[in-house]
């Protein structure tokens, strides 16, 4: 679950939301940050739909991972920056939605 904003050229910064239901494992702990670089976008409401992707993660006190989710002609690289011991593997999607939900389907 987050949230965040989505700046597009040409348009206001829109607020978005999303979830990410997940089959795999983690073990471990971390705190990061995240920040998703847009190719393809050219409407900001091309964000709400499902993109599906794959996710490995590893971390010894600090790390670095991206990963890649697509859909359509719409790339995401969603970019993580993090502290901690961290160790997984996932394979789900990502939806982004207007408003907040804890349905993550």
């Amino acid at each position: 679950y987050g949230t965040g904003t989505l700046f597009l050229k040409g348009f206001p910064p829109l607020p978005i939301y999303w979830q990410s239901p997940s089959l795999g494992f983690d073990l471990g702990v971390n705190a990061g940050k995240v920040f998703t670089l847009v190719y393809g976008m050219t409407r900001p409401d091309q964000i709400f739909q499902r993109f599906p992707g794959v996710d490995g993660s590893a971390y010894v006190l600090g790390g670095f991972g991206m990963n890649y989710q697509r859909s359509g002609d719409i790339t995401l690289a969603p970019i993580r920056v993090g502290v901690g011991v961290r160790l997984g593997a996932n394979v789900g999607y990502q939806v982004y939605t207007r408003d907040q939900t804890a349905n993550p389907f």
